[in-house]
């Protein structure tokens, strides 16, 4: 499934791993793979697909671009099994003994920055045709699992949402800007989430509002109104705002309110909710709700903070969720 690497080439690496078990580093991997069949573009469509992540001296990158010296690893290791294979060839007549006593120093690597996490996973998908490793929207988890009221595969199934507020979000993987046969610009695009996509058309003045958001890679929070198409009994979802899915947080949320039973209300956790709350100040409200039974009443009680206000960043909220007493509930802003 890889781009770039032929099965022939997939087949040679196989046979050799089956009959000499498995490679130690890409050094090693070089040495040991015929180099006419597996050539350096199918060692980088690997590298960059991952299929090296287990030799842990290198990241991806190293593979492919060239360090400080102007070499990539590919390119070092290339020549490296390259040497080794002309040495050992000399040698079967020599003097030394033949080749087993060829040694030759692995060459020094030069230090690059990684790919990022998108640039990485991006890649990957490009690669691969899928995500592998994570997922692009991993880092607005937060987002997705309290901002919104429907993942993109409920798209699916229109009259269940006829007449609602719909509010999803995903990354754009296909933009195209078309024109009518009557000349008229109108744009399509594709937004997939952690399990689907969907692709969404928009036509006059819905295009020329939201043209300049679509673009492959960005991340959309998309609001609309389930309802019939113009002059049909068709549905769709009529799109009426497109946002950055990376700033409706801090436009939505307007609090945290954290849950928790009387019975397990102790000191410890009271200093622990401070510490965190201290530690990620905001504008954001911070609200308690108790409840329970005390003295064989139900009690049900909410406190607003007067101290603390928060920001709920993706720290706060993976402090926040290790304490297992505690439930929590985001208040949205009206």
């Amino acid at each position: 499934a890889i781009k770039g690497t032929g099965e022939s080439a997939v087949q040679a690496v196989i046979e050799e791993r089956n009959a000499n078990g498995p490679f130690q580093d890409i050094f090693d991997f070089a040495k040991r793979v015929n180099l006419r069949t597996v050539n350096k573009k199918s060692f980088e469509s690997l590298a960059k697909a991952g299929a090296f992540d287990s030799f842990e001296d290198y990241h991806r990158r190293q593979y492919v671009d060239p360090d400080e010296e102007g070499t990539s690893v590919i390119e070092k290791a290339i020549r490296f099994a390259n040497r080794i294979q002309e040495e050992e060839a000399s040698a079967q007549s020599s003097l030394f003994g033949g080749a087993s006593g060829i040694d030759i120093s692995k060459p020094k690597v030069g230090r690059i920055e990684p790919y990022g996490d998108i640039e990485k996973l991006n890649i990957e998908k490009e690669m691969v045709g899928l995500f592998i490793t994570g997922h692009p929207l991993n880092q607005f988890k937060f987002e997705m699992d309290h901002l919104t009221n429907a993942n993109i595969s409920r798209l699916t199934e229109l009259e269940k949402l006829k007449g609602r507020e719909v509010k999803i979000g995903g990354i754009v993987s296909d933009v195209q800007h078309r024109t009518s046969k009557k000349g008229n610009p109108f744009g399509q695009f594709t937004l997939e989430d952690f399990n689907d996509n969907y692709t969404f058309y928009l036509f006059g003045q819905d295009y020329l509002k939201f043209k300049s958001m679509l673009e492959p890679g960005w991340f959309l929070y998309l609001t609309g109104i389930v309802q019939n198409r113009w002059n049909s009994e068709e549905l769709e979802l009529k799109i009426t705002n497109v946002d950055h899915l990376g700033e409706i947080r801090e436009k939505m949320t307007k609090g945290l309110e954290l849950k928790i039973r009387l019975s397990d209300v102790n000191e410890s956790i009271i200093q622990e909710i401070e510490r965190i709350a201290a530690s990620n100040p905001g504008k954001c409200l911070l609200k308690m709700s108790l409840s329970g039974v005390y003295e064989d009443r139900a009690i049900s009680l909410d406190m607003l903070s007067r101290k603390f206000t928060i920001e709920p960043t993706d720290a706060f909220m993976k402090q926040i969720t290790e304490i297992e007493e505690l439930r929590y509930k985001v208040l949205l802003s009206k």
